[in-house]
């Protein structure tokens, strides 16, 4: 497949790096990015698939237009949100692999798993390249004819950067939302490293 995104985030939050941050230091910042990629799989067995892709990313950080917060200019700098004094463009190389079991989609049993490793080539500044590595696991288990899930999952990133490089805090993964950390604001912590367990039941009604 090919694909070509362009994406604009005028109110994103940004509370400072790692699980130490403080609400009370929480920043507004806008996010514009293009991005042009594309991306090829293989099945090599009924559940497991292999690829890889390619991408062209073109991102650009300003100050945010919620006038509620202040704006991320005025409370962070380059140590504190690094990647901020200047966006350079990528080149994004992408290999990937998944083995999905989930019957059905909407699953009751089974799993999914996917490990994916990234590197993002920084092409204008040479000081923003790392390689991250993404591991997402989940596993579905139901009983009473289905109508019951129990659902575990284990995510993990991890990323690595070279002497004398550093990873932008806007491609740092985050947790903090109804996808992740529920009942905890959107992007709330954010590091160059994250796990998270993570545990479900779900009742069909």
């Amino acid at each position: 497949e090919g694909y070509g995104r362009r994406s604009e985030y005028p109110q994103e939050d940004y509370f400072g790096l790692g699980p130490d941050s403080l609400r009370s230091a929480q920043a507004d910042f806008q996010l514009r990015a293009q991005t042009l990629g594309a991306r090829a799989a293989m099945r090599v067995a009924p559940v497991v698939s292999i690829g890889g892709g390619l991408e062209y990313y073109e991102p650009r950080v300003s100050d945010g237009t919620d006038k509620a917060l202040v704006s991320i200019g005025e409370q962070y700098d380059e140590a504190s949100a690094p990647g901020l004094s200047g966006q350079p463009n990528y080149l994004r190389t992408i290999a990937f692999v998944e083995i999905d079991s989930r019957r059905p989609l909407n699953a009751r049993k089974g799993g999914w798993y996917r490990a994916e490793l990234s590197h993002y080539d920084d092409r204008d500044l040479s000081a923003y390249s790392f390689t991250r590595l993404d591991v997402d696991l989940r596993q579905y288990v139901s009983f009473l004819s289905e109508r019951r899930v129990l659902m575990g999952r284990v995510a993990a990133s991890t990323s690595e950067t070279a002497s004398g490089q550093q990873m932008p805090f806007y491609l740092m993964p985050t947790l903090g939302g109804s996808d992740t950390l529920r009942g905890i604001r959107e992007y709330r912590f954010r590091g160059p490293h994250a796990v998270l367990l993570q545990g479900e039941y779900r009742y069909e009604i």
